[in-house]
């Protein structure tokens, strides 16, 4: 019967009584010739010191290995094991030992065998179940005689439960249940032992036999069992809890979600009216760009329009003056001929000649000078001769400051009767002088009626250049406000892309968490009812864990010690 303790309790006789243990190592065709072998360093060891020889039944390969423990035990001896060239090492041993004991060398072979006796202590660990012990007894007396029985006995109810007691002390268990799973352990072994065992060997004639092995095994198998189920709840409770907390933080996460697409819409509608601004104002900005560009079109149009008006006024304005200039170049010659000599010649005068007198006066109204006094006649012609910047304010008249009343009045004096006078060259005849001041009269008369049908058209020219240039500004102006009009609409245009963009991109986001909260919400609506049902599965496995402790305690027992009975006792048990 296995598992009653007879190798470990060999074992530890063996260290105490201070021997040195000896087993046999089986090994594929380990026969005869292995075991003599086996036997021969058994004793070349017990002739220097104490041994144990365990023998078991699984040693026991061929029967006729009993014949040589037989021996052993009848006469301490197998006999032919060593051939006398092999027996001089254990001679040699004991051989100085005997010669102080006075043994003579004739005897020194049955000296040593005894010394082998002394050291040499062999136990049989067999089984007693069957007939195959009680068969050997009688084949092998030696095994009766030379042998000392030692009894195992069942482990009474203290022991087991001090047993159960010290190996369950390393594992967790409730305070209140320790105690009550200790006696359950024992109670099971006993009620196998004492109860089922007996009663179902009387019932069927087999037994079955419980030792404090199967009592070993079935601690262990509580232990194994208890940790494989408390690992087994603790990961499923792991994994019942974890997707509970996933449950509501996806929970929480819709919510955050919703209150996050809140935010997006809101920042979305608010770029959205930000773009529409931005829309309105390009378009309002273009249609007043298209306004200033037709003005500024119909203005360059008319400014086009004015310079070619300006430019044919002017060139009949310069047609008509182009009349005026041989008399004034003549004017412009007559005065170069004149010197200081010349108009001294006529200031002499006392009584001037009246052509003289008159060409002076038409001078004095024409006021060269800007100071004559043409109410003084004579004198103030004089006076005015006298002056010697005459001829020079003769040559600088500003004669576009000439009035209607001074040329009237020249008119009255030259168509006098006497008027031929200041016809052709006969003013020559009278005066060099006063023929050079009459050209210069007559040219200025002649420039004034030029001039004056002139000045409307030259008026005209002036209105019309000053209108061009005031278009000119106003198309400058334009064109200003049309370039800072572009770079507006340009900036605009830019922003108007960029929000458009910023739009896109935010709708596109909002639409995509949208997706992600509806499939959210759907997930932990269709979860819902295994939310619960976890939720409840969890305290369940809460209650399991709880009474883990005597379920894997009646599974051990059931696993350790039901195996050999049948269906009616595994029933009973």
């Amino acid at each position: 019967i296995g598992g009653s303790g007879k190798q470990s309790l060999t074992k530890i006789a063996t260290y105490l009584a201070g021997y040195k243990l000896f087993e046999i190592v089986l090994s594929r065709g380990y026969g005869d010739d292995q075991l003599r072998e086996d036997l021969k360093n058994l004793y070349t060891m017990a002739i220097k010191q104490p041994m144990s020889f365990l023998f078991t039944d699984a040693h026991v390969v061929e029967e006729g290995f009993l014949e040589y423990i037989n021996n052993i035990l009848t006469v301490g001896m197998v006999p032919a094991l060593f051939g006398d060239d092999e027996k001089e090492p254990l001679l040699s041993a004991v051989r100085q030992k005997a010669k102080a004991e006075g043994v003579l060398e004739t005897g020194l072979w049955a000296f040593a065998c005894g010394v082998i006796r002394d050291n040499l202590h062999l136990i049989l660990a067999m089984s007693p179940a069957g007939n195959q012990l009680r068969t050997r007894c009688r084949n092998f007396p030696g095994m009766v005689a030379g042998c000392t029985i030692d009894w195992f006995f069942s482990w009474p109810n203290q022991a087991l439960y001090a047993v159960a007691e010290h190996l369950l002390g390393g594992i967790t268990l409730p305070e209140e249940n320790k105690k009550g799973i200790n006696d359950t352990m024992a109670y099971v072994h006993l009620s196998v032992t004492q109860h089922f065992s007996p009663d179902f060997e009387a019932k069927y004639k087999r037994r079955n036999f419980a030792t404090p092995k199967n009592y070993l095994d079935f601690i262990a198998n509580y232990m194994k069992l208890l940790d494989a189920n408390r690992k087994n709840l603790e990961n499923m409770s792991g994994r019942l809890g974890g997707g509970l907390d996933k449950l509501v933080q996806a929970a929480q996460q819709v919510t955050d979600m919703s209150v996050e697409l809140e935010e997006k819409k809101a920042i979305v509608d608010e770029n959205a009216e930000k773009v529409r601004a931005l829309i309105e104002d390009i378009n309002e900005k273009t249609v007043v760009a298209t306004k200033r560009q037709e003005e500024a079109n119909a203005a360059a149009e008319q400014i086009e329009k004015d310079s070619v008006i300006i430019e044919r006024e002017k060139a009949d304005a310069d047609e008509a003056l182009q009349a005026a200039l041989p008399a004034l170049e003549a004017a412009a010659r007559a005065l170069d001929d004149l010197d200081k000599a010349s108009i001294t010649e006529i200031k002499s005068f006392a009584t001037p000649p009246q052509a003289v007198m008159a060409v002076c006066m038409c001078i004095c109204i024409l006021k060269p000078l800007g100071k004559e006094d043409e109410s003084g006649g004579w004198t103030g012609a004089k006076a005015m001769l006298s002056d010697v910047g005459l001829l020079k304010a003769l040559q600088e008249y500003k004669k576009d400051e000439m009035k209607e009343r001074q040329i009237k009045k020249i008119r009255e004096i030259l168509n006098h009767k006497d008027k031929e006078v200041f016809e052709g060259d006969k003013m020559k005849t009278i005066s060099k002088a006063g023929y050079g001041l009459l050209q210069w009269v007559l040219a200025m008369v002649k420039y004034y009626e030029v001039a004056k049908t002139v000045e409307p058209k030259r008026r005209q020219v002036a209105e019309l250049q000053k209108q061009k240039e005031e278009a000119e500004e106003n198309l400058r102006r334009i064109n200003q406000q049309l370039k800072e009009l572009a770079d507006s609409l340009e900036q605009l245009t830019t922003d108007e892309a960029e929000q458009s963009a910023t739009l896109k991109q935010l709708k596109e986001e909002a639409d995509t968490m949208t997706r992600r909260l509806f499939a959210a919400s759907e997930l932990i609506e269709g979860l819902g009812s295994e939310r619960g049902r976890w939720t409840n599965d969890l305290q369940d496995l809460g209650e399991v864990t709880t009474r883990l402790v005597g379920d894997c305690l009646l599974c051990a027992a059931f696993v350790s010690y039901a195996g050999p009975f049948n269906h009616e006792f595994r029933t009973d048990m």
